[in-house]
């Protein structure tokens, strides 16, 4: 928790351009070495750059009408005193509000399971090159796969694991040639990995491990980049 902490300091210092030469240069050889780091850093810089044009123009204003309108009733000097210091107090505790919801919508939107699924999901080449060919079993297996897929759109990720588990189990009966049938293997694997991600099953892990260390297999790159992306980080946890 506190290296986390320590990399959202460094990520609010170097956007407000309070880091020395040094750190920045560090910094930046640090993000182009890391892409997580890189995602998060821009994720914060839209944010940062939205709510800062909220506090200069709206806040500010707001701050001002506060200092200047009257009272509409005679207070002691004491009161009114607390008055004006609990105005800006509250509304810095408005905008510091507004920040915390800012930032758990756009983690939810960008870094929850089901985000980072629907965005890495590939959905199946259902060509006639890759099967459908007409017949019975291959036909089976097809549709099992077509509807998975639908499923996965639909953001049914469950009823997607169950109906790519059966395709996987009847894929050897379907026909296909060597090729074909390692296209489906792969599909089918990676396409079961991200479906036990969106629903919190946690073998997803060792299916991806799985996937990323075999070399041959279509999706390796995916893998890695989905292991990287899934790391613990302060958007990750705001997602959950």
């Amino acid at each position: 928790m506190d290296k986390e902490l320590d990399i959202l300091e460094n990520i609010e210092q170097y956007l407000r351009g309070r880091m020395t030469e040094m750190e920045r240069l560090d910094f930046e050889r640090e993000m182009a070495a890391d892409a997580a780091l890189r995602e998060e850093v821009e994720a914060y810089r839209r944010i940062f750059d939205g709510f800062q044009a909220a506090r200069s123009e709206q806040f500010a204003e707001k701050l001002l009408q506060w200092d200047t309108e009257p009272d509409q009733a005679p207070m002691t000097t004491k009161v009114v005193s607390i008055r004006r210091f609990l105005r800006p107090l509250a509304a810095a505790a408005a905008l510091l509000l507004m920040v915390g919801i800012g930032l758990r919508w756009y983690a939810v939107k960008h870094y929850s399971n089901q985000a980072i699924v629907a965005s890495m999901y590939v959905a199946p080449n259902f060509s006639g090159t890759m099967g459908d060919n007409g017949q019975a079993s291959e036909s089976s297996f097809m549709n099992f796969v077509k509807s998975g897929n639908r499923d996965v759109t639909n953001g049914l990720y469950g009823a997607a694991l169950l109906k790519f588990e059966h395709a996987l189990d009847i894929l050897p009966e379907a026909g296909f040639d060597e090729f074909t049938q390692k296209y489906w293997r792969d599909n089918l694997s990676w396409s079961m990995a991200l479906a036990r991600l969106a629903i919190g099953n946690p073998q997803w892990e060792s299916d991806v491990q799985s996937i990323a260390d075999d070399n041959s297999h279509e999706y390796r790159q995916k893998a890695l980049e989905l292991q990287n992306r899934t790391r613990g980080g302060v958007m990750r946890r705001l997602a959950k």
